[in-house]
């Protein structure tokens, strides 16, 4: 991943083997997936500066999910599913905790934003079905 000046000049590395970037709220720090060369895709934070991750972080990598900031900057919401089910959690960047925010119990998130306030959300959920047919076409 690069960034460039909007003025011009010369394009600067921030990272390699990174996806989906998400910039915080003060603009001085990416939360992205990640993938090193020979460990699975983790969630990590990189500095606008360049220079690679400075910090790998223990939240569960979806294909299909995009973590997002608090509007504080001090945490990451992302999805995670236990039992089945999933739920949005919070990741403290400070002291690595975690805290379930949202307390459905059934279904799977596939999609949820925040309002600009962090007082509402919107989330995308349901079943998954995977059913095999045999046809008979004649």
């Amino acid at each position: 991943m690069w960034k460039v000046p909007v003025e011009g000049g010369s394009p600067v590395r921030l990272t390699d083997h990174a996806r989906m970037p998400v910039a915080s709220p003060d603009n001085h720090l990416l939360a992205l997936r990640y993938y090193p060369e020979g460990r699975p895709p983790e969630i990590a934070v990189v500095p606008f500066q360049g220079d690679g991750p400075v910090k790998q972080l223990p939240i569960p990598v979806r294909e299909w999910q995009r973590i997002q900031w608090t509007p504080d900057g001090r945490a990451l919401t992302y999805i995670d599913i236990k039992n089945g089910v999933s739920n949005i959690w919070s990741y403290d960047l400070a002291n690595g905790s975690t805290k379930q925010l949202t307390n459905f119990k059934t279904d799977q998130i596939y999609a949820y934003s925040w309002s600009p306030d962090f007082k509402r959300l919107a989330s995308l959920r349901g079943k998954e079905i995977r059913d095999v047919m045999i046809l008979n076409l004649k």
